[in-house]
Parts: structure tokens; sequence; C-alpha cells
């Protein structure tokens, strides 16, 4: 995802600040409108997020081997490129977190979007970094 798609969503750099954050936020402002299994759905994304944040889910290894490549030379990945790797992310995730939890996990296209924007927000972080 493209820097641009980040900062063209709703969220601000301080709603990402820690897992906590993403949680507030989530209940705060998604929750009304997403009708949910209780216990599930959002258990789920915080999971999910708190995965994301200590690393322990990464791209498919053949982008990330591009995305280092291009680390390695300085240069930042196409948009197009980007993306994949964000949503590589997002699905690899969802994949762990639905076989750990249950298959409900994630139950909503908006809990998927807020994913990939916070992988995006991290990714772009890392960069600024």
């Amino acid at each position: 995802m493209s820097a641009s798609f980040v900062k063209s969503t709703l969220w601000k750099e301080s709603t990402f600040s820690s897992i906590a954050g993403v949680s507030l936020f989530y209940k705060s402002t998604l929750i009304d409108y997403i009708d949910t299994t209780g216990g599930v759905g959002r258990a789920g994304l915080t999971a999910s997020a708190w995965a994301i944040k200590m690393g322990f889910v990464s791209p498919h290894p053949s982008l990330q081997m591009v995305a280092d490549a291009s680390k390695d030379h300085n240069q930042s990945l196409p948009d197009q490129l980007e993306h994949q790797v964000v949503m590589s992310m997002v699905e690899r995730v969802i994949a762990m977190i639905r076989c750990r939890r249950g298959l409900k996990a994630i139950e909503s296209f908006e809990q998927v979007h807020f994913l990939a924007a916070y992988v995006a927000w991290l990714r772009e972080k890392a960069v600024r970094q």
C-alpha cells in the first residue's frame, strides 16, 4: 500500500502507536457498524495486530526477497509491489489466527481493511527510521 493510501484512511499515526491503541480505536469507531460474534472477531483482530507488531508474520518468502533486495539498493518498492507485500502479510496473519482461534476470527471486510492499513503504517514507519 502506498503512503497515500495510509494517509487517505481515517486513522492517524497516533492511532497505531500500540496494540492497546489498535483495540481502543477499533472499539470506538467501528464496533457500532460491524455485527460480530461476541469475542471472536474483535479478539481475532487484536491478536492479529499483536502478532504483526511482534514480527511473528512476514510476507511470502518470494515477496520478502524482493523487498530485501530493494532495501539493499536503497530503493522503495513500487506501490503495486508494496500492496502485494502488505496483503501477503495480512493473509498470512489471518490464516495463522484462524488456525489457532477458530474460523470466525477476522469476520468482516472492515477488519481486513484495518489490518492492511496497520501493516502499511508499520512498514512506512520502519522505512522512516
